[in-house]
């Protein structure tokens, strides 16, 4: 008997090639859905545009991701924090790596595919909160495409977040004013309290667990102040006085939440909600993460606690409200505590007395002291510097810096007073200055040093806001210390800095176009690299053109057996004031021909390193951070030049153009001085023999004053003032017309005295 040839065994046969046929089928398919292009696209503000920029970062389960956007596709790629060897985040985009692919668009709804595994889809909306964070609304998964948009929609707890665009955005916080808060309770993951330790001293301790202030000024931001290390949250990484700034605020089911960002820092973020009573706060949650969940995340209808939460959070409560209008206000608590105290204290042991008052810091006593006899005085800025000053911050921010005759306006610390506590004390180019606030924040002082020392240029430095209570005396205000800025000590590259000196440009001031004062050591013209890696030519002194540092870049390339060059079109920068103090380096301030409102800062640092910051944070300390590649210097940074490059090639170019610009200028010269000289002797020969005397004797004085005014202008440049300048050039052109004879004595003279640095 054939068993190959029974029905039995074909009708088997046809079943396996059938179920065989079936399953490549389905494996096509599937392969096909793994493949699918996407048939959509995705928002226009959440496309990723340069690499490393405009991707978006969030957390979930505790992990770090990064989505990729691009067209109608993202990738997930996680992020972890290498601290032991670089300190920075690393990017891990495995080949398994997760994606979404946009199916179909219904509205502000995109049904996506997820691209790994079997297919499966779901819903997502993407809801702007700011230009820096973005949360998600989600669906459940399911294998159906074409209803899923259908489904309910959740808010996801973890919101989307721009680390490059929290740079530079700032929001309204979700309340304004300053309040004291006499409860911290620290919770872990699962709900469990961590903290029980934020506790009162004593009795007479009238400090609060934490003060909060938001938002005192315009979209300041928020401070936390802790009463002691026992309040600071353990996985918080606080300081004692934390600074955070909102960068995106929203409203849902009656609660007001943000994300906030340390001010320093750039992956420090947190989310707040704040739960409002009666038009009054009456919690604030505190996620020690940027995860930021409802209300209804934390207990189910039936009141049951969930466990859902992946990150630490803190709540505050019972809070109270204080209003000063001034720092002497009478009924200051601390002070009416330190009175009663003064009166009961000699009822007691001078050690029971000792061990009493160490609730109140020496800045309490002196402030209460101080306010029981006397108050301050108003005073005057200096004239000088009263006007509109225009502050250039990165990314083409700018701001108005306002000074009155007796008030500052700073946009981000509010109207500011100048007072003094002692009028013995006032110094020139100093001032003290008072904020005030209606809303419950505490009055602020300030010490800010100014000077100009060009017109129109404002150079000053604002020392830390000290927050009331403070000794109410002019020399403590403006102590040194003042002006260091304390360390985040959880980052480990942070460190203490001076407060910096900044430059201002007046709003709407005209400004003069200075002869250029270039060290000496720097040479007239050279080639460079740039922090880019392109190359070029500068030139920062030249005859034909004495007020301009000159720069274009030079391309190389091989034609052939020989070397071409490409040049870009020559940039011109117009110098209007040259700084020299011992705390910074050398500086040119120059304004960029055809762009009247950008000023650059050039400062030398040696005879090959040149460098040139767009903004008006113009101080060594900037320079030095460029210099470390220090990533919170680096957006001031315009041009890293690195002078006189190896390439021999770009060397002998530069040289090879300066040469011939400087002949052309010669020739020109020379035409113009020929020229004059043939109509003069035609003039002369048309006159009579006691004009030519008259002549004689005028080209003689002529002579004589040509060397007066070279003289001047030596004496000029060292003093780096040419108020003059316009007179001697004309004095000088007289000087070439009418001593024809002696043209040549005189330009050698003003080149030997002054090379450089005068033309007709």
């Amino acid at each position: 008997m054939n068993i190959g040839s029974s029905p039995l065994v074909r009708i088997a046969q046809v079943f396996c090639l059938f179920s065989f046929l079936l399953s490549v089928r389905q494996c096509v398919r599937e392969g096909d859905y793994r493949r699918k292009h996407p048939s959509c696209n995705f928002p226009s503000f959440l496309q990723s545009k340069d690499p490393g920029y405009g991707d978006w970062t969030w957390k979930y389960g505790g992990a770090t991701h990064v989505g990729k956007v691009k067209g109608g596709v993202y990738t997930i790629c996680s992020k972890v924090y290498s601290k032991e060897s670089s300190g920075q985040f690393e990017e891990t985009c495995p080949d398994n790596e997760k994606s979404r692919i946009c199916v179909k668009q219904h509205g502000n709804k995109y049904a996506v595919q997820h691209g790994e595994g079997r297919p499966k889809f779901q819903c997502i909306e993407f809801i702007v909160r700011s230009r820096t964070v973005i949360q998600l609304a989600l669906s459940d998964i399911d294998v159906n495409e074409s209803t899923i948009c259908n489904h309910n929609m959740t808010v996801d707890h973890s919101p989307w977040i721009s680390v490059r665009y929290s740079l530079q955005g700032r929001v309204n916080c979700p309340f304004i004013g300053g309040y004291n808060f006499h409860e911290i309770h620290e919770f872990s993951k699962d709900h469990q309290q961590q903290r029980t330790d934020c506790k009162r001293s004593s009795s007479l301790d009238v400090k609060p667990s934490v003060r909060i202030e938001s938002d005192c000024v315009d979209k300041e931001g928020i401070k936390l102040l802790f009463r002691d290390e026992k309040c600071v949250p353990d996985r918080s990484y606080f300081t004692l006085e934390q600074r955070l700034v909102c960068v995106a605020s929203w409203e849902m089911d009656g609660h007001g939440f943000s994300v906030l960002k340390k001010d320093k820092g750039e992956f420090a973020f947190y989310c707040i909600r704040v739960e409002f009573k009666d038009g009054q706060i009456s919690k604030i949650v505190l996620y020690l993460d940027w995860e930021c969940y409802r209300a209804t995340d934390l207990s189910s209808p039936d009141g049951k606690v969930r466990l859902g939460y992946s990150t630490s959070y803190v709540e505050i409560t019972h809070s109270e409200k204080h209003l000063f209008s001034i720092p002497c206000k009478p009924g200051i608590r601390s002070c009416s505590d330190l009175k009663q105290h003064q009166r009961r204290q000699h009822h007691h042991q001078q050690q029971h007395h000792h061990q009493q008052q160490h609730h109140l810091a020496r800045s309490d006593v002196d402030t209460c002291q101080y306010c029981l006899n006397n108050t301050g005085f108003t005073c005057d800025v200096n004239y000088m510097v009263v006007n509109t000053w225009t502050v250039r911050e990165p990314y083409s921010l700018m701001y108005n810096l306002s000074i009155f005759p007796t008030s500052v306006a700073h946009p981000n610390l509010g109207n500011l007073q100048c007072v003094t506590f002692d009028p013995r004390q006032q110094v020139a180019m100093r001032s003290i200055l008072w904020g005030v606030y209606e809303n419950g924040c505490y009055p602020r002082f300030m010490c800010m040093y100014y000077d100009t020392p060009y017109t129109n240029i404002l150079r000053y430095r604002l020392s830390n806001v000290l927050q009331w209570p403070v000794s109410l005396n002019d020399e403590d205000i403006c102590h040194e210390l003042n002006f260091v800025t304390q360390p985040d000590f959880h980052d480990p590259k942070d460190k203490y800095e001076e407060s910096p000196w900044h430059i201002a440009f007046a709003h709407n001031g005209y400004f003069r176009h200075r002869i250029c004062i270039i060290p000496s050591w720097l040479p007239d013209s050279v080639s460079f690299v740039d922090h880019r890696n392109r190359t070029g030519c500068i030139t920062f002194r030249s005859r034909w053109s004495s007020k301009r540092i000159s720069l274009h870049h030079v391309d190389k390339y091989q034609n052939g057996s020989y070397i071409e060059f490409n040049h870009d079109q020559s940039q011109n920068f117009y110098c209007l004031a040259a700084l020299s103090f011992l705390s910074t380096y050398k500086t040119s301030i120059t304004q960029t021909a055809g762009h009247v409102d950008e000023f650059l800062c050039w400062m030398y640092i040696d005879s090959q390193t040149v460098i040139v910051i767009r903004t008006s944070s113009c101080n060594k300390q900037t320079a030095d951070g460029i210099l470390k590649r220090e990533d919170k210097y680096l957006p001031h940074l315009h041009w890293l030049l690195r002078l006189d490059t190896g390439d021999p090639d770009i060397r002998d170019e530069c040289q090879r153009l300066h040469h011939d610009q400087e002949v052309r200028w010669q020739e020109q010269l020379w035409s113009e001085v020929y020229t004059t000289s043939g109509e003069g002797d035609r003039r002369s020969n048309s006159r009579n023999s006691s004009q030519g005397a008259l002549y004689g004797h005028l080209g003689a004085m002529f002579l004589s004053l040509c060397i007066t005014v070279s003289v001047f202008q030596v004496v000029d440049i060292l003093l780096t003032s040419i108020q003059g300048v316009h007179f001697y050039r004309k004095t000088l052109t007289a000087c070439l017309r009418t001593t024809l004879g002696k043209t040549t004595l005189h330009l050698h003279f003003i080149n030997k005295f002054w090379p450089g640095r005068i033309h007709c």
